[in-house]
C-alpha cells in the first residue's frame, strides 16, 4: 500500500501522466480554492484582507523545507542528487519565499514580478508538469500532490490580492522586473553549467514541457529563444486586460473634463 504514494514501484496504468484524470482533478481543487477564499477575503475589510494573507503565506516557505526533507529522505533509494534537483533555483521555489515578502511590503514590483514571471512559471508547471521525474510516480502519490500543492498555492497567494481588490498589476513594471529576471535565468544557467543541473529547464529541454518542440526546431541552446519568447508574449496577454482598463479609465477621465 505504501509503494503507492512514495515509491516508483507501481505499473504503468497507476502513473501520473498529463491531463489524466487526476490531472483534471488537481486543476479543478486549484480553482475551488481561489474561487472560496476569494469569497471569504472579500467580505473583510481591507486591512483584515492583508493581515489575513501575511497569516496564510507563512505557509509556503515552510511547505517548501517540509518538502525538501521528504525528498531528501526518499530521494536516497533513487541515488538523486540534493545540488542538481533541490536547491532552491526553481521559479516556483523561489517564489515561495518572495510571496511572504511581497505581502508585508507590498512591493509593486515584487508583486508584478510573481503576477508574471512566478504566477505563469506556476501555471506552466500545473499544466504541463515534467514527466522526467514525476511521469514515474502514481496519480495521487505523495509526490505528484505536494507539486500540485505547492504550484496551485503559489498561483491562489499570486492571484488573491487581485481577485480580493487589494492590488492591481501595473505594466510600466515589465521592464524593470524583466531585466532582473534576465539577470536571474543567467545566474541560474551558469549554476546549471557548474554543477550539472537544469534547474527552470535553461539549459536543456525537460521531456513532458514545450522545451521538447522548441529544441526539435531549434537544437539546444536555440530552444531559449522561442522559449523567452512565448513567455514574452504570455506576459503581455496576462497584462492586456489591464492596459485596456487603464486606456478606457484615461478616456472617462478625459471626457468628463
Amino acid at each position: 500500500m505504501l509503494d503507492y504514494y512514495f515509491t516508483r514501484n507501481i505499473s504503468e496504468s497507476q502513473r501520473f501522466s498529463t491531463f489524466n484524470y487526476a490531472h483534471f482533478i488537481y486543476i479543478a481543487l486549484i480553482i475551488l480554492t481561489l474561487v472560496l477564499l476569494t469569497i471569504y477575503l472579500r467580505k473583510k475589510p481591507v486591512e483584515d484582507r492583508w493581515r489575513l494573507l501575511r497569516r496564510f503565506v507563512w505557509i509556503m516557505p515552510v511547505l517548501y523545507f517540509f518538502r525538501l526533507a521528504m525528498f531528501i529522505y526518499l530521494d536516497r533509494e533513487l541515488g538523486i542528487s540534493y545540488l542538481e534537483h533541490r536547491l532552491p533555483l526553481e521559479i516556483c521555489d523561489f517564489s515561495m519565499f518572495l510571496l511572504p515578502i511581497a505581502m508585508y511590503t507590498r512591493n509593486r514590483i515584487v508583486l508584478n514580478y510573481l503576477y508574471a514571471i512566478a504566477m505563469i512559471g506556476a501555471i506552466i508547471a500545473n499544466l504541463t508538469p515534467s514527466t522526467d521525474y514525476y511521469g514515474h510516480y502514481a496519480s495521487f502519490s505523495w509526490q505528484i500532490m505536494f507539486f500540485f500543492i505547492a504550484h496551485g498555492l503559489i498561483v491562489i497567494f499570486v492571484l488573491l490580492p487581485i481577485t480580493t481588490g487589494l492590488f492591481r498589476p501595473d505594466y510600466r513594471t515589465i521592464p524593470k522586473f524583466f531585466g532582473l529576471f534576465a539577470c536571474y535565468c543567467v545566474f541560474v544557467y551558469i549554476i546549471n553549467s557548474i554543477i550539472g543541473s537544469n534547474y527552470i529547464y535553461i539549459n536543456k529541454p525537460a521531456k513532458g514541457t514545450p522545451t521538447v518542440l522548441f529544441d526539435q526546431w531549434f537544437g539546444t541552446p536555440g530552444f531559449l529563444i522561442p522559449f523567452a519568447l512565448l513567455f514574452l508574449v504570455i506576459i503581455s496577454l496576462f497584462y492586456l486586460p489591464w492596459m485596456i482598463g487603464d486606456k478606457r479609465n484615461q478616456k472617462k477621465r478625459g471626457t468628463s473634463l
